[in-house]
């Protein structure tokens, strides 16, 4: 970036140039008055000098300034000064993903499907609220230092296009744009998953999927050509990332993923599998009624699974300014309260849990949730079991919850020492009937317990606790099920709760990497609920997580 010498913008002081093209030029900035780092583009005067365009301009740049998600570059002001057209937005610490492309950097199979989740988790928000980019390209995804990718330019993006149209100039290669783009039809949420579908094709196989040296040639085969199968581009790439690509790809709207949610719960899908078998794929809380999904047919709907985005604290922050500001605006499906159950499949790491409505009180876990516990056993010596009361305490045996117990805390033991799993096992092996004829033997105290050691099957335990505590609208069991809630985040929560009822969370563990006592987390989900005003929302929403294991079970230590 390069210091230049450039009179204010308004109340922005520019500091140093970004970036340039055939939208206009970028700024990193500094807010005067609110004393932040922004950066500031400003349009070509191309669009500045026609009524129409500058008309449409500010018109959607408010549109895209309605948008606050954690996959979106914030607009936080836009408009006219001494000629100029200008859009103040979020300054983001990092590059583009266009740029990392080019430079061919290597990254990981899981990484590249993080950043194909999070475009497909911030447009799931934008077609929700009727709004399409239309024109969602890897130079309008900002890549985070810390690896999040974040969509930009939504609605003004494509006014370059407008322009040059009428200007005559060269458009440059379309290689994102979708069929009814070329042809000049209805643009539709399709559109920009036919370009995710593009971008998700140029990630695998390094080139992309409709090439040509010229512009027509490009066009026509975008329209009229299928692309060479990936199978035979990258030799070994998952099957199920082969038919993601080719049903976006589709060149009838119709026969593409209906929503970005539906493509996003297959691409989270795919990563939670390359997470290995050591690792739990999904954790979801879904209505038990929900059908599994079907084998695709030309223009079947696939039922969703699980969804692909999530709650993170900073989402509850810009729902409950969204919902105090715009209650009669807030739209989707009324949430149902069904009954909780646990499952756990081996064969799969998959744990399945039904959400538990907020009226609703919570089910005990399934046995083979909670933690095995055995019976507690005293220092004092004691006369060796008999062979009944051996088999009568299994080692997998979970105490009885009481009345009152949360499904998300562990019932406290019934006496001073508890045993460990394995420990359990090994003192049931070990301790042997005594036969009648022999003498009395007196038992030793009971060494100390080995502490357990951090198991990563149970951090969905850490994870369906938070997604509970969400439910219940209840900070107190907030700050149980995430102990290292911040004072910001409570305060957005409670904002939160105040304008939202009969909630319902659906989280889903998309990427897992532990290391020892450590766990980071990428989590992706929906959430449902009532506004004050009786209107139903649902929302896709994607956070990373860290816990800890503290001798006992997984512990949230920050969302972010």
């Amino acid at each position: 970036m390069a210091a230049v010498t450039r009179s204010p913008i308004g109340k922005y002081r520019i500091l140093e140039l970004v970036g340039e093209g055939a939208m206009g030029v970028v700024y990193r900035a500094e807010d005067t008055v609110l004393s932040r780092v922004v950066a500031v583009k400003i349009m070509s005067e191309s669009i500045a000098r026609q009524d129409e365009l500058r008309d449409r301009f500010l018109r959607e740049a408010q549109l895209g300034g309605s948008l606050t998600h954690p996959n979106i570059v914030t607009v936080y002001d836009f408009g006219e000064t001494d000629g100029h057209l200008f859009i103040a937005m979020e300054f983001v610490e990092g590059t583009d993903l266009e740029t990392v492309l080019q430079r061919r950097e290597p990254l990981k199979l899981q990484t590249k499907l993080e950043i194909v989740i999070d475009v497909l988790t911030a447009l799931a928000y934008a077609h929700k609220r009727g709004i399409v980019h239309r024109d969602v390209k890897p130079a309008n995804i900002r890549i985070t230092t810390d690896g999040h990718a974040k969509l930009m330019d939504f609605g003004v993006a494509h006014l370059t296009a407008s322009t040059i149209t009428r200007t005559g100039a060269q458009m440059g290669t379309p290689s994102y744009m979708a069929p009814e783009q070329v042809t000049g039809g209805r643009v539709s949420p399709a559109s920009d998953i036919f370009a995710v579908g593009t971008m998700l094709y140029e990630l695998l196989a390094g080139s992309k999927p409709f090439g040509g040296p010229t512009l027509h040639s490009v066009m026509y085969k975008i329209v009229s050509e299928e692309p060479t199968p990936l199978a035979e581009m990258v030799p070994g790439v998952p099957p199920g990332l082969e038919r993601i690509v080719r049903r976006a790809l589709e060149k009838e709207e119709s026969d593409r993923y209906q929503s970005a949610l539906e493509m996003a719960a297959d691409v989270t899908a795919e990563r939670a599998a390359l997470s290995g078998g050591g690792f739990p794929g999904t954790l979801s809380l879904r209505v038990p009624s929900v059908a599994a999904k079907p084998t695709r047919g030309r223009s079947a709907r696939r039922a969703l699974p699980w969804i692909g985005g999530v709650l993170g604290a900073a989402a509850a922050a810009a729902i409950a300014w969204g919902l105090s500001s715009r209650a009669a605006a807030a739209r989707a499906s009324a949430p149902t309260a069904p009954t909780a159950s646990a499952v756990v499949a081996d064969s799969t790491h998959t744990v399945t849990r039904a959400v538990v409505g907020p009226s609703a009180p919570s089910a005990p876990s399934a046995p083979s949730a909670p933690p095995p516990v055995v019976a507690a056993r005293t220092a004092r010596p004691a006369p060796p079991p008999a062979p009944s009361s051996a088999s009568a305490a299994p080692p997998d045996a979970a105490p009885a919850p009481t009345p009152n117990a949360r499904a998300d805390v562990p019932a406290p033991p019934p006496a001073p020492t508890v045993v460990a799993p394995g420990v359990a096992q090994a003192v049931a092996a070990t301790v042997a009937p005594v036969a009648a004829s022999s003498a009395p033997v007196t038992a030793a105290p009971p060494a100390s317990p080995a502490r357990p050691a951090a198991d990563p099957a149970r951090i969905p335990d850490a994870i369906a606790a938070y997604a509970r505590a969400i439910e219940s609208r209840d900070l107190a069991a907030l700050r149980e099920a995430y102990p290292g809630l911040t004072a910001p985040q409570e305060r957005s929560f409670a904002q939160f709760f105040d304008a939202a009822r009969s909630m319902k969370v659906s989280l889903a563990i998309a990427g897992l990497d532990v290391t020892g006592a450590m766990a980071d987390a990428r989590v992706a989900g929906t959430y449902e609920f009532m506004t004050s005003g009786g209107k139903a929302e649902r929302q896709p929403v994607s956070f990373r997580a860290s816990l800890r294991y503290d001798g006992t079970r997984w512990r949230l230590l920050s969302v972010r």
